[in-house]
């Protein structure tokens, strides 16, 4: 028995250390809240050449013409104006002094008016020094005259003495995240992160009744600095349906187990880049059983409808007789459809010299070698530059589906598949009909996909049967429930 898998949790771990390695004090503010109000320890030892931006709203500190404000926009666009170069002094406070115009320092005469103005004595009045100070998300920033806090004020920018409670936008308003521009944030990949590209997608992003998530970047944006939801805003949902924590970026479910899908629209608040992504409630789980005469691909599909309802897919419909290659590809290419199950023949396809270049599944009702049968290959046009993002699981029942490299299961799997089940031998009917049952009984009662296989490959059922030829492509500890 073989079990073969992308090591995805292996690259997420290694870029979790990545980032732990390098969101050091001097170059991210990102701290704990302990003693915020008292501490004063030093972040940054040496000057840095930083952006400044807000955690509530995703602006920049800018420095117009005329005041203080925020603003979102492209670094291309924005310039030095967003830039500060941020000075250690003795006492462990900082000055903040504009890019645009080194003439000016970040300065506040009173409670609630903060500017950038010109500093002449060079003894640094307070009004001029800065703390700052831990806090989730970023930091603080406060002056030491005025011992107030600065914020983001719906676009001014002015000062307060008062926070707020955490995991509120009044708190989060008065947070802000200070980047090195010199080299962790930039526009391309000579920086440790990026900025969000003009062109960008989310995955389709699947809720269950009364699930709360947030929609997530494709992974091709692992690198994008702040692409998590809640840098986020989004639009075009109905509240009946789904509800939105504006804050987190989190996205909860009603509890009606109907199916809903819609285009939402999510506008990044740091640039302003918009982009669109398929949002489904309640998914459904599409099961094909392909009519041959003598055999019997469909009765266990239907018996495998409850344990999918169950696990909260709002259908389960099970599609039996003769398909096109173009109705398989619909069914695997669709936002809506989350798990893909088929229960036909299976076969290989074999080069002049006999290597396996790759597996089919049959679907007329015809012999699998049959030369007159129609098929839905690995290696055709029909899974060519597809995507089954929207697909959590896919399972090819079938003899051989898994058999040599490009097989079915690994193309699904390269196709953003996250998990695709196959066999890499000629399985019997009746074994592969009650060995889906209780495949999917497993699932629904919490197993993982690897967990299942294994549990029915030690079952006396099926252990001196191919049906522990099953190969596991993608990742092996997906769940349904």
């Amino acid at each position: 028995m073989t079990h073969r898998f992308i090591l995805r949790t292996i690259v997420c771990c290694l870029f979790l250390f990545t980032l732990l390695g390098i969101l050091q004090p001097a170059t991210y503010a990102v701290f704990s809240t302990a003693n915020q109000e008292q501490s004063t320890a030093r972040f940054f030892d040496t000057v840095q050449i930083s952006y400044i931006n807000n955690a509530n709203t995703g602006e920049y500190l800018y420095n117009s013409p005329d005041e203080l404000v925020t603003s979102s926009g492209k670094l291309s666009s924005l310039g030095n104006s967003i830039k500060y170069k941020i000075t250690p002094l003795e006492d462990g406070s900082y000055t903040i002094q504009s890019q645009r115009d080194s003439s000016l320092y970040l300065s506040a005469s009173s409670t609630t008016q903060v500017y950038l103005t010109e500093l002449t004595d060079s003894t640094i009045p307070n009004q001029y020094r800065w703390h700052i100070l831990s806090a989730s998300g970023g930091c603080l920033i406060q002056n030491i005259h005025t011992q107030c806090y600065l914020y983001d004020n719906g676009r001014l920018v002015t000062s307060s003495s008062t926070l707020g409670n955490e995991g509120t936008s009044t708190y989060k308003s008065r947070v802000w995240r200070i980047v090195d521009s010199t080299s962790f944030y930039g526009t391309n990949t000579t920086y440790s992160f990026i900025e969000l590209p003009s062109s960008y997608s989310f995955n389709t992003f699947y809720l269950f009744a009364g699930e709360s998530d947030e929609p997530t970047l494709n992974d091709a944006y692992n690198n994008v600095l702040w692409g998590t939801a809640d840098n986020f805003t989004f639009t075009g949902y109905n509240e009946s349906n789904v509800t939105l924590n504006e804050l987190t970026g989190t996205f909860t479910a009603s509890s009606s187990t109907s199916l809903y899908s819609t285009t939402v629209t999510a506008t990044h608040k740091v640039t302003g880049n918009s982009t669109t992504f398929m949002l489904v409630i309640n998914p459904r789980a599409i099961c094909i059983g392909v009519t041959n005469t003598g055999h019997n691909h469909s009765s266990s599909l239907y018996a495998i409808t409850s344990a999918l309802t169950s696990c909260g897919y709002s259908h389960a419909p099970v599609y039996t007789g003769a398909f096109t290659p173009s109705e398989i590809s619909s069914y695997l290419d669709c936002d809506e459809n989350n798990i893909f199950v088929s229960r036909s023949h299976g076969g290989i396809i074999v080069n002049s010299s006999g290597t396996v270049t790759g597996t089919r599944i049959l679907l007329s009702d015809h012999e699998p070698d049959d030369p007159n049968g129609v098929f839905f290959a690995s290696n055709s046009f029909h899974t060519f530059n597809k995507d089954y993002t929207n697909l959590k699981l896919v399972m090819f029942i079938g003899c051989r589906t898994a058999d040599g490299n490009s097989n079915l299961p690994s193309v699904a799997v390269d196709n953003g598949a996250q998990t695709a089940v196959g066999f890499t031998e000629s399985i019997a009917c009746p074994d592969a009909n009650q060995w889906t049952i209780a495949f999917f009984n497993l699932l629904a009662s919490g197993h993982s996909v690897y967990s299942a296989c294994n549990i029915l490959a030690q079952d006396p059922n099926y252990s001196s049967t191919y049906m522990t030829s099953y190969d596991i492509y993608g990742y092996q500890s997906t769940k349904i429930r």
